[in-house]
């Protein structure tokens, strides 16, 4: 603060303070702002000793300057620096301050203070009062001297800042003791300020009306209401001022003066007046508005617009204020309401041109008075209070009154939402009687409150449908009957068709085609012109409604059939008609070309317009044009009846813009160009000026004026207005204009000139040069012609006309001249046609400020059409120009063109004119300006710079420098001059960028720039400004501030009552959104957007904070969804402001206790503010739903266990009883059109949590302890008074229930919900009828269909094994026949008629198609059915139908079950690659129904035919072979079950079919080649990925067909199981997988038991079918080389080549021609493996593999002792022992030369095993001798050996034991041989006999070892298994 002071007591000492008179000049000015501005930032922030430490000396250097007198903005920012210094210093020398300022004002210094001083005195004192109130309250007898003294000063600047000061003190003497004589002396005051010569004196006269209203207005009743009264007439008289700004301040005043009636101090002054039992203040005191009524009354009736504008915003002022600043009740409120509407009612004749404004002012004030006001208790009660007000009338009264009792009510009716039965039947009855009024605007008002009406209580559209219908019909054929009512019965049906078709119920389409059929009987020739308007107004209706009339185009062209009348007779009709009846007409035909737009835009949206079509519309068209340029209209038309002709060109010129230009002729451009042409020419309607006219012109120069922007949107019109004579018709195919709370359209002069301008546009680049040449020169010669008018008013008015229709035309046609191909003459003759009217507009309408902004928009549009040579040409130009004789408006043109000009270029091409367009500016600057010229300047420095860009830097610290001084030096309070000065702080942001920092000039100007708005809060432009400068910090500077200051600032502003303030802020909110959420989600925004939400009107705005909810919401709920789920909760059932104390948080009012549409602290207020608003809940709802799919990723959020295990996460499980309440809650509320999303909700939990179960409860799931909450909401669902919706959506959770087994084994409850279901079965039956729609009919049978199918399924498809079957079955058998059968059929039809629809596709008129389920033609052609049928979602329709049919039903749908397959598989093929979202379900479910369909045909007996079996084959071959790579292992393990499961379902017979037997074996062969590694698959991998699953189940596969082939067998089929046989060795061959080869090694072992079988003479072919496959068995086993190539990685193969072998030696093939009679000759098994195993036994084959192969041959002679076969022994000993006894000969001999003794020991060992094995096999001693023979050689090798290795040793252990069983076994052979010995072999066998003996003693196990016997023979390794098993 040392600095600080140091710096401005620097600026002090050479400042001329002392001096007399003295003033301060602009450089010192502009440091001493800089100087408070930075002692100012840093007493915010700094300590309280600091600022205790330099206070007094500040507040000394701060008055001296305040004394001198110095600019308004520093003493604005002086006065803040005082005020932080009394609130964080010393506030003691508060007071001392303040009589320090008194007394500079009306002390003995007062003479020497100047002007300036004194305002700058009172500026300081009136904010100094603003901050710190009552506090300075007992100055004000001081104050209120001075501020009489003051308005006795010449200057006007001094007289208006004293009667602001006074202001400020009038506003906090609400209780004092002077606040009576304060209020008093005020009002004298503010009378003669009402009256003063200056803009600025007046305006702040109005301010001190309006705050002796804000004060309680106590001081006006003292004398009884004279005081009251002289208020109201000095408003009334301001809002007759011809400035539209000090009309609009007093309007304000004059709403605060009356809403101050309501106050407690102005009703207990009243009271004790002795004059309060007069009548007259007792109705001041009941009714406070009645003065305004009145008052507005009058305006009315003389027809004084502006008058109505400025009392309306009066009105809406006056209820806000009662409500919000007094408290008013709302019984009061409604009771106010009543009686200002039976003041309408003293009307007498009424304007007709007033009557469209009064209209707009009524819903205006309704909408933003007090209906905005009061709570939804209270518009119910308003709403019973209307009713009885229009019974009492019945449709009499005057206009306003009936106009303003319609809009009410409607407006009363949209605020519901939803209106009790009989409310809505006694509105219903009451709106109908409007419809018989004559009056237009009547008959559109009772339109729309009946739309509302349907919209708030749909279930009675039927009823309203069918009396217009019944009046319509009669009032036809009545000859006698009124046109009026005809009419309104017309609009009112065609309104009601296009509201019901959008509502829940939809519309019948019976009452479409009563519909039609009426306009078929009226729009025709002959018919009355009202019966014929009101069927084209029908009918443009229906062709509104999406696919309602389904007509050929031709057909439907018939209706216009009534042209073809010779124009000769139609003319001379006309001629012989009366006006009214030729009114009549006309608007009969401007109805026909409205339903010829209809109909034209419907072709060219379904992209149906052909050429055929658009000729035969041109040629109706031209017709229509023909006839009415050529109409014989005598003498001069009424205002009435020139308004039905320019609505019938109006209607001409719209249907003709719909079609494409380049398809019109020539000549019928021409003709239309001429039609546009005398648009823009028309002279005979008094208006100077155009609201068409403010929206062409560029928004941002709005500042400028003369339409500034208002407080909202709806007052910008009202303000522009121009005095239309009738509003053109409504259209009720567009939505918003019925959905809209008010409705306010541009008048029929305006509409036509906008059409034709329009139409201008899309004919001007397909014209010819001549043609656009002509319409350019009659623009100008009609402007040139204008000049030469003479001076009279009615003369200046045509003038005025055709100036601004004129600058419309060309505003409208410069964008479009960049598209046009001109040459380069041509191009240089438009330009020198197009600124000859620019010029013309500046010059001679120089006083209009919109013709200088028209002219500069066009010049500029001009230099951006002809290029950077013309625009440096013009800006050179105006250079040039002199000063010198240039007037101030001159100047303001001049000014505004190098601003636009530099605007339309920008960029590059501006840099070469930038230089040049600064000096201008900067010598204009120089040359001495007014101050609205100031504003004009630094507006063209802004368009620059922001055209610029990065380019405008070097200007930057000019162009701030100039914007500062004119600041300081401005002496008014001119807000556009504050806008335009922040604008340009705001565009140095932007320039400047990340250099933008604190420390730096420009950072320091622009923000002292900026604050000067923050003094002016309640200003449009300043709002903007403030929030635009926040905005581009964001964008550009975001280093500069934090984000939660920013957020801070810009919360106050989305929820203030400007519009376009608050589309900017939440603009702002959106992109701090999208970039940087989670700071954004950090500051709690939510409360804040939900409560501006609430109370938002503009669809943009709303959009914008939705979209702001979401993502903050989204990413909240990634780390505390609890938190959201309980704030969602609040919002849609309203409980936020109970006990938990919450409201508060969500309606945070404004500082300056104004909140959106003024703030308010009473309950009911807050209670709105949380979510009242029916559109915020619903929104809210969906935001709950999404909660599940905005959670992070995170499987703690759906497993119980898991989140327990993490009790310190905020987990969404945890909140399933928060979820599940909130469901409940809203389902069971009295809100209709959110109930269904409750339920919604509950099926997202049930189906999100519904397989979680209960870890407390074993065998039980978690939602199980919901089940009360969910059955009760589903009963809701069920009611009789349920939606549809709620219905579909209460089907949809039945099934849930039932499928997650979420009510356990309750039989009971589950039949309830089955029954539940079951009743909406009804909707099914035939001659079933309803007063819903044939669409909302088909949606519940698809509800109820689908949700019946889902549990079919769940039952029927549990098996044996399933705990729930018998509860499955019970729930089955609870079903009846009938409905059993109603589903399944139900399931088949709807399942065609999507199969249909999708093979249709969009354009479904190709084809045709009788729907077997759906009944309504809308749903066919709805989108969402389309989209349905594309998804594939109705396959689970075929699962239920084939889980519950019978043999009939089946055969009679196989065809459609498999073409439906067929199509599934097809768009399955489709999809691109990587789309692999839902692939698996889709998948999964096409897999289903085939297998559903083998499996149920089984079980019922049926067998498919052929060619089905056939189509199935085909489609799962190509399916395998185009989507194997992206199948998961679960939909492998599917689909080779599905095959397998396909070939169990043929019969036997099948196989003779070549064609399937073909098939069969190519998808079998393909499962192989893709499941089971045979090197590169058929698809193109290089090696398939393999599963055991997929190994086995393709093992199934082949197990399937193997046995189907055995089955045909019989039958004599031996080719197919010969195929089957040969590929499965192919596999067996040539798979490199074991586990492959295992399986199918089990396939071929029962392949060769099945030979075995068949081996008998009489199966000739099998055998020979066998013998072919042992014989190429053995060959391929050969091939592979065992004996040489053996090794560990072929032990395996061996193995089961060795199994299969030994199986083929049993089997003697019997060869031969077959039959009983022939020969056949016998080949033993041996004969066929004989080589192939003496070839394993050959002394170099591997030890291994003789080892394999002994232990095989061992096992099976071993089992086969008992068996039948044991003959087979014999032989196979003889075939093969010598091979034996060599290769074990060969085995002992290498053991004992110590050759591989390890590895020969096996093979060695096993040989003599095989010998032991055949002796217990024999029994005769033959048998044994022979065996013996063999044996005891090799046994005598064993025991004779010399080595005395540890093999050999082991060997001759295991010799030792068998010799003792052959000498037990076979003692003679035994005995035999050992006597054939010589002696010495003798000895050396006893010898080892011994010493093995010896050997095979136990010996002492190892500690921990087991006991080892030498020569223990262990068990083969390998055994035989049945693989595959």
């Amino acid at each position: 603060m040392e600095s600080c002071l140091g710096t401005l007591e620097g600026l002090a000492k050479g400042a001329p303070l002392s001096k007399k008179g003295a003033s301060l000049d602009l450089p010192l000015q502009e440091s001493l702002w800089d100087a408070v501005a930075a002692a100012k930032e840093r007493a915010a922030g700094a300590e309280k000793e600091e600022i205790q430490q330099s206070q007094r000396k500040l507040e000394e250097v701060c008055l001296s300057f305040i004394r001198v007198g110095c600019g308004a903005p520093i003493a604005s920012a002086t006065a803040e620096l005082l005020i932080h210094l009394y609130n964080r210093g010393d506030n003691i020398a508060l007071y001392s301050c303040v009589g320090k300022l008194q007394d500079f004002l009306n002390g003995k210094e007062a003479r020497n203070i100047s002007d300036a001083g004194r305002a700058s005195i009172m500026r300081c004192l009136g904010r100094l009062v603003d901050a710190f109130g009552t506090q300075l309250g007992s100055g004000f007898q001081e104050s209120l001297t001075i501020a009489q003294k003051m308005y006795k000063s010449q200057s006007s600047v001094v007289r208006g800042e004293a009667l602001l000061m006074l202001s400020s003190y009038v506003a906090v003497c609400t209780r004092d003791r002077f606040a009576c004589q304060a209020q008093e002396a005020s009002l004298k005051l503010a009378e003669r300020g009402s009256r003063d010569k200056t803009e600025n004196v007046r305006v702040a006269a109005s301010r001190l009306l309006a705050s002796v209203g804000f004060a309680g207005g106590q001081g006006l009743y003292t004398n009884g209401t004279a005081g009251f009264d002289e208020a109201v007439r000095v408003c009334l008289r301001g809002i007759e001022d011809p400035s539209n700004k000090v009309a609009t301040a007093f309007s304000d005043a004059l709403g605060q003066i009356t809403s101050c009636t309501a106050s407690t101090s102005a009703a207990n002054a009243m009271k004790s007046c002795k004059e309060a039992k007069k009548p007259q203040l007792k109705q001041v005191l009941d009714n406070p508005s009645q003065i305004l009524c009145m008052s507005f009354v009058k305006s009315v009736s003389e027809g004084r617009g502006r008058s109505c504008i400025c009392i309306t915003l009066a009105l809406r002022k006056c209820f806000q204020d009662m409500k919000s600043l007094y408290h008013c009740g709302d019984e009061k409120l409604c009771f106010i309401v009543v009686q200002s509407l039976e003041m309408l009612n003293g009307l007498g004749k009424v304007s007709a041109s007033v009557v469209p404004l009064a209209q707009a002012c009524l819903v205006y004030f309704f909408h933003s008075g007090p209906l905005e006001r009061l709570g939804n208790v209270s518009h119910v009660f308003l709403l019973g209070k209307l009713i009885k007000l229009m019974e009492k009338y019945k449709g009499k009264g005057t206009l306003p009154f009936q106009l303003g009792v319609l809009q009410c009510s409607r407006l009363l009716v949209q605020k519901l939402g939803s209106v009790e039965e009989e409310e809505a039947e006694s509105l219903l009855k009451l709106f109908l009687v409007q419809l018989k009024s004559k009056s237009t605007h009547v008959l559109q008002q009772a339109v729309l409150a009946i739309s509302a009406l349907l919209f708030a209580y749909p279930k009675i559209s039927e009823s309203v449908i069918l009396s217009y219908l019944e009046k319509l019909t009669s009032a036809s054929s009545d000859p006698k009957a009124s046109p009026s009512e005809t009419l309104g019965c017309g609009l009112g049906l065609a309104a009601a068709l296009s509201v019901v078709s959008k509502l829940e119920l939809g519309i019948p389409e019976r009452l479409i085609q009563r519909s039609y059929q009426f306009c078929e009987l009226v729009c025709r020739a002959g018919s009355s012109a009202h019966a014929s308007r009101a069927g084209y107004t029908i009918l443009t209706s229906l062709l509104s409604i999406e696919d309602a009339l389904d007509i050929p185009p031709m057909d439907f062209l018939k209706f216009f059939d009534l042209l073809k009348e010779d124009k000769k007779l139609v003319h001379k009709r006309w001629k012989s008609y009366k006006p009214t009846s030729l009114m009549e007409e006309f608007l009969c035909h401007s109805s026909a070309l409205q339903t010829l737009e209809g109909f034209a835009r419907n072709m060219m949206k379904d992209e149906r317009m052909n050429s055929e079509i658009l000729q035969h519309l041109s040629q109706i068209l031209v017709q229509y044009l023909s006839l009415l340029l050529e109409a014989p209209i005598g003498g001069k038309p009424s205002e009435e009846f020139s308004s039905t002709i320019q609505q019938l060109q109006l209607s001409l010129i719209q249907a003709f813009s719909v079609l494409p230009a380049q398809a019109s002729s020539s000549k019928c451009k021409q003709s239309f160009l001429k039609l546009c042409t005398v648009s823009f020419q028309v002279s005979d309607v008094n208006v100077p000026r155009s609201s068409l006219l403010r929206h062409l012109l560029n928004d941002t120069d709005s500042s400028l004026g003369p339409w500034h922007h208002g407080y909202d949107e709806l007052e910008d019109e009202l303000q522009a207005y121009e005095g239309s004579l009738y509003s053109p018709s409504l259209a009720f195919d567009k939505e918003e204009v019925l959905q809209k709370v008010f409705h306010y359209s541009l008048s029929t002069e305006t509409a036509l000139l906008d059409a034709s301008i329009g139409l201008v546009r899309n004919l001007f680049a397909h014209l010819k040069w001549k043609e656009q040449k002509y319409f350019l020169e009659s623009i100008v010669h009609s402007m040139k012609s204008s000049l030469n008018v003479g001076r009279s008013e009615k003369k200046r008015y045509h003038r005025d006309t055709i100036f601004t229709n004129s600058a419309c035309a060309l505003l409208g046609l410069v964008g479009e001249l960049g598209k046009c191909r001109f040459k380069k003459e041509n191009k240089a003759a438009v330009v020198n046609l197009l600124l000859p009217c620019a010029k013309i507009l500046l010059e001679e309408g120089i006083s209009e400020r919109e013709y200088v902004r028209a002219s500069a928009e066009i010049a500029a549009g001009v230099c951006d059409f002809g290029g950077e040579n013309i625009a440096k040409s013009i800006v050179k130009s105006l250079c040039q120009e002199s000063l010198s004789g240039c007037s101030a408006e001159s100047l303001k043109g001049l000014i505004l063109w190098l601003g636009a000009i530099g605007r339309s270029l920008g960029g590059i091409a501006l840099t070469g004119l930038q230089d040049s367009m600064i000096k201008k500016l900067q010598q204009i600057v120089g040359s001495g300006i007014d101050e609205t010229t100031q504003i004009w300047l630094l507006h063209s420095y802004w368009l620059i710079a922001n055209a610029s860009g990065p380019a405008f830097i070097p200007y930057v610290k000019q162009m701030l420098t100039i914007a500062t001084q004119i600041s300081i030096l401005s002496t008014s309070h001119e807000t556009a001059l504050l806008q335009t000065v922040a604008r340009v702080g705001n565009s140095v942001v932007g320039i400047l960028g990340p250099e933008f920092s604190p420390g730096r000039f420009a950072f320091q100007r622009s923000n002292l720039l900026i604050d000067g708005t923050k003094g002016s809060s309640d200003d449009y432009g300043s709002q903007l400004e403030q929030v635009l400068h926040i905005q581009q910090l964001l964008l550009f500077a975001p280093h500069v501030s934090t984000m939660s200051v920013l957020l801070d600032t810009l919360k106050r502003f989305i929820k203030t009552g400007q519009p376009g303030v608050r589309l900017a802020a939440v603009t702002t909110l959106r992109h701090v959104a999208e970039t940087n959420p989670f700071a954004l989600a950090a500051e709690g925004i939510e409360h804040d957007v939900i409560a501006a939400l609430d109370h938002e009107s503009e669809p943009k705005i709303q959009s914008l904070l939705k979209r702001v909810f979401c993502v903050v919401m989204e990413i909240g709920c990634e780390e505390n969804p609890s938190k959201w789920i309980q704030f969602c909760q609040n919002i849609v059932l309203n409980e936020s402001s109970g006990a938990g104390g919450m409201g508060s948080d969500f309606m945070d009012d404004d500082e300056d206790g104004e909140g959106f549409g003024g703030g308010d602290d009473d309950n009911a207020e807050a209670t709105e503010a949380t979510g009242s608003c029916l559109e915020t809940r619903a929104f809210v709802m969906e935001c709950l739903c999404s909660v599940f799919k905005w959670v992070a990723e995170d499987a703690r959020h759906w497993d119980i266990l898991k989140a327990n295990q993490s009790p310190e996460g905020d987990w969404m499980i945890l909140q399933l009883q928060n979820l599940v309440n909130s469901g409940y809650k809203i389902c069971t509320g009295n809100l209709p059109t959110v109930r269904p999303k409750g339920i919604h909700l509950l099926n997202l939990a049930v189906g999100r949590f519904g397989d979680e179960e209960d870890p407390d409860y074993e065998g039980h799931q978690l939602m199980e302890q919901y089940q009360a909450q969910l059955l009760s909401a589903l009963r809701s669902a069920f009611e009789k008074s349920a939606l549809p919706t709620m219905t579909t959506v209460g089907l949809e959770l039945a099934a849930n229930l039932i499928e997650k087994n979420i009510l356990g084994s309750d039989l009971g409850t589950m039949k309830r919900v089955v029954s539940l279901m079951c009743n909406c079965l009804d909707y099914l039956k035939p001659g079933y009828e309803s007063h819903y729609s044939e669409q909302i009919i088909d949606k519940l049978k698809i509800g109820t269909i689908e949700s019946l199918s889902r549990f079919f399924c769940y039952c029927l498809k549990s098996g044996d094994s399933d705990p729930n079957k018998e509860v499955n079955d019970s729930l089955i058998s609870s079903l009846s026949s009938e409905e059993r059968a109603l589903v399944s059929q139900g399931c088949i039809d709807l399942a065609s008629d999507y199969l249909a629809k999708a093979l249709m596709g969009k354009d479904g008129r190709k084809y045709t198609y009788n729907c077997k389920f759906i009944s309504s033609s809308l749903m066919k052609k709805s989108p969402s059915f389309l989209e349905t049928a594309r998804s594939l979602s109705w396959l689970s329709l075929i699962n239920a139908f084939l889980l519950s049919s019978d043999v009939e039903t089946i055969k009679k749908n196989e065809v459609f079950v498999c073409s439906s397959i067929e199509y599934a598989f097809s768009e399955i093929f489709r999809k691109p690659e990587g789309a692999q979202e839902g692939m698996d379900e889709l998948m999964s479910n096409c897999l289903q129904i085939v297998t559903h369909l083998f499996q149920t045909s089984k079980k019922v007996g049926h067998v498919l035919t052929p060619a089905n079996c056939s189509r199935v084959l085909h489609i799962l071959d190509v399916l395998l072979h185009k989507q194997r790579l992206v199948w998961s292992n679960n939909i492998q393990k599917m689909f080779l079950e599905c095959v397998a499961l396909v070939f169990e379902g043929f019969p036997s017979d099948y196989l003779f079919n070549m064609e399937l037997r073909n098939k069969m074996c190519k998808l079998a062969c393909r499962c192989v080649v893709e499941f089971c590694e045979l090197g590169r698959g058929m698809n193109g991998a290089e090696q398939a990925v393999k599963s055991d699953v997929a190994v086995t189940c393709c093992a199934k596969v082949w197990e399937a067909f193997l046995s189907l082939s055995l089955t045909s067998l019989g039958a004599g089929n031996v080719d197919s199981f010969r195929y089957c046989l040969q590929n499965i060795h192919f596999v067996f061959n040539n798979t490199t997988s074991d586990s492959v080869k295992k399986v199918f090694a089990g396939l071929l072992l029962k392949a060769i038991q099945e030979i075995k079988k068949d081996a008998s003479p009489s199966k000739a072919k099998t055998a020979s079918c066998g013998l072919s496959f042992a014989l190429s068995f053995v060959e391929k086993a050969k091939e592979k080389q065992f004996p040489t190539l053996y090794s560990d990685s072929t032990v395996i193969a061996a193995t089961l080549c060795l199994s299969i072998a030994q199986q083929i030696t049993k089997i003697d093939f019997h060869v031969g021609p077959g039959g009983a009679d022939s020969s056949t000759s016998t080949i033993s098994g041996f004969d066929l493996t004989r080589d192939f195993y003496y070839q394993c036994l050959e002394p170099k084959s591997s030890p291994k593999l003789q080892y394999l192969l002994l232990q095989i041959w061992n096992k099976d002679v071993s089992q086969n002792l008992s068996n039948p076969e044991k003959g087979w022994i014999v032989s196979f000993v003889t075939n093969f022992a010598p091979a034996v006894a060599q290769a074990a000969s060969h085995a002992i001999q290498s053991i004992g030369k110590g050759v591989e003794e390890e590895a020969y020991l096996n093979p060695a060992v096993e040989g003599l095993k095989f010998f032991g094995v055949c002796l217990q096999a024999f029994a005769s001693e033959e048998e044994k001798e022979a065996v013996s023979s063999l044996a005891f050689p090799l046994l005598y090798l064993a025991l004779t050996s010399e080595s005395t290795s540890r093999t050999a040793k082991a060997l001759a252990m295991a010799a030792n034991k068998l010799f003792n069983l052959f000498a037990s076994k076979s003692a003679a052979s035994a005995k035999a041989y050992i006597q054939s010995l010589p002696l010495d072999k003798r000895q050396l066998l006893t010898k080892g006999l011994q010493e093995s003996n010896a050997a095979a003693q136990p010996v002492a196990p190892a500690r921990g070892g087991r006991l080892q016997q030498p020569g223990r023979i262990k068990k083969p390794t390998i055994t035989l298994k049945s693989f595959g098993k």
